[in-house]
């Protein structure tokens, strides 16, 4: 269980900053020799101070959730990782609000 606040600067407004909030759950099991994380976290954004043209910044919202299985793949030195992510974001109005989905492998080796 994962909670978070913090600012940063925003990546569209100039000298403008977000106050972000988020929480993240996750729930980890092992079974034969793989490890199985089924997770899901909510993030928060909202503008510090209003836009100086007068149109106002608005909150996005994301809700995540998240699944993988990962299994050793020669002795206990290398591992992979199958994952699947999905992303939702609302922003306002239903023109930039949108859904998105990632799927990938991942490879680690431990020295």
């Amino acid at each position: 269980l994962q909670a978070a606040r913090s600012s940063r600067v925003s990546p569209n407004a100039n000298e403008d900053f977000q106050e972000v909030l988020s929480a993240r759950g996750s729930v980890t099991r092992r079974f034969d020799h793989g490890i199985i994380t089924l997770g899901a976290g909510y993030e928060m954004e909202n503008p510090m101070r209003e836009q100086t043209n007068g149109t106002g910044l608005t909150e996005r919202q994301y809700l995540t959730a998240d699944l993988s299985y990962s299994f050793p793949v020669w002795k206990d030195r290398a591992f992979a990782t199958a994952f699947l992510r999905y992303r939702d974001q609302q922003y306002g109005d239903t023109i930039n609000s949108w859904d998105g989905y990632q799927a990938g492998i991942a490879v680690g080796v431990r020295f």
